[in-house]
């Protein structure tokens, strides 16, 4: 059985990252709002598909409930 590679992206710290790493470029819509954060986090993310070639990819995002390790 041929070894797959796994990638696992913790999400909020991507988004997080790419909100203030593009904060101040102003990237909005048509009607003002802001886009920086999506721009920046799809950008990293098709930057690791492409550098690690994973065969299995999770995203992972944080919950706003309470969760068993709270």
């Amino acid at each position: 059985m041929a070894k797959k590679k796994f990638v696992i992206i913790d999400a909020m710290a991507m988004a997080y990252r790419a909100y203030y790493a593009l904060m101040r470029q102003g990237l909005v819509t048509s009607k003002g709002e802001p886009t920086s954060a999506v721009y920046g986090f799809v950008t990293q993310l098709i930057r690791v598909i492409e550098e690690t070639e994973p065969d299995i990819l999770a995203v992972a995002f944080d919950s706003k409930e309470k969760t068993f390790r709270h």
